[in-house]
C-alpha cells in the first residue's frame, strides 16, 4: 500500500494552490530536487533559537550582523541576503504570546516527526516544541515558522499549519500534558502574523481533511 507523504507548510500551500500548483508541489513531494540549492538558513536558525529562549532578541541580532557582514559573489547571494535581513527585521516586529515572556519553558525534541491526516502522513516537524510548569500543571505547544517573501500564508493557511500542529501534539504528547491552542501556532514572518490553534479543534481538523 503506497503512502503518500507531504510537509506541512507545502500542504498548507496545497489548500491554496491551482491545480497546476497542486501537481507541482505533489511532484516535488514524490521526486525532490537532490541539487535544489536551498535558501539561507541564518534567518530560521536565529529565530528558532529566540523562541527557545523566551523570545530573546540576541539571536536575531547575531544574525543580522553575520549578514550585514555577508559580501554576496553574485545576484542570488544578494537577494539571499537581502530576504534574510528583511526577515529578521519582521521577526522583531511580531509580538509572542505573552506566556513566552512571563513563565520559563523547557524544550522538547520528540522523536516523531509526522502525523497522518486523512490517510495521509504530513510531515510536520515543528521548529519548536515547548512545556510550561504553570500551577504544577505542564503545558505544550508546538510552532512552525514559515520565511517565504513570494508566497506568504494567508490567514487560512496558518490556521492550518495551526491545527496540523495541535492534531500532531495530541498524538506525541505525554499522557499529563496539556495541549494549549495558543501555543500551536505558525509563524509567518513575510505575512506578518502569528495564527494559533482554534479552540473547536475538531470542526477545525475535518476542514483541513476536507482539503486531502
Amino acid at each position: 500500500m503506497m503512502t503518500y507523504l507531504i510537509s506541512l507548510n507545502q500542504f498548507a500551500e496545497f489548500t491554496k494552490a491551482t491545480e497546476k500548483g497542486k501537481l507541482r508541489i505533489l511532484k516535488q513531494q514524490l521526486n525532490p530536487n537532490p541539487f535544489k540549492i536551498p535558501w539561507d538558513q541564518t534567518p530560521k536558525a536565529g529565530i528558532r533559537k529566540s523562541l527557545q529562549n523566551n523570545g530573546d532578541l540576541t539571536p536575531i541580532l547575531e544574525a543580522l550582523n553575520i549578514l550585514n557582514r555577508r559580501e554576496p559573489k553574485n545576484r542570488r547571494g544578494l537577494t539571499d541576503k537581502n530576504v534574510s535581513i528583511e526577515a529578521l527585521q519582521r521577526y522583531i516586529q511580531l509580538k509572542l504570546p505573552e506566556i513566552f515572556k512571563n513563565y520559563k519553558y523547557e524544550i522538547i525534541k520528540p522523536e516523531i516527526k509526522s502525523t497522518f491526516i486523512a490517510g495521509v502522513e504530513v510531515k510536520v516537524a515543528p521548529d519548536v516544541v515547548v512545556r510550561f510548569r504553570v500551577n504544577n500543571k505542564k503545558y505544550v505547544g508546538a510552532i512552525k515558522i514559515h520565511i517565504s517573501k513570494g508566497s506568504p500564508f494567508d490567514y487560512g493557511q496558518s490556521l492550518t499549519v495551526a491545527t496540523v500542529l495541535y492534531n500532531y501534539l495530541s498524538e506525541i504528547k505525554d499522557d499529563d500534558d496539556i495541549i494549549e491552542p495558543k501555543l500551536c501556532f505558525s509563524l509567518d514572518v513575510f505575512g506578518d502574523r502569528i495564527v494559533s490553534a482554534p479552540v473547536k479543534i475538531e470542526d477545525a481538523l475535518l476542514f483541513v481533511k476536507k482539503k486531502l
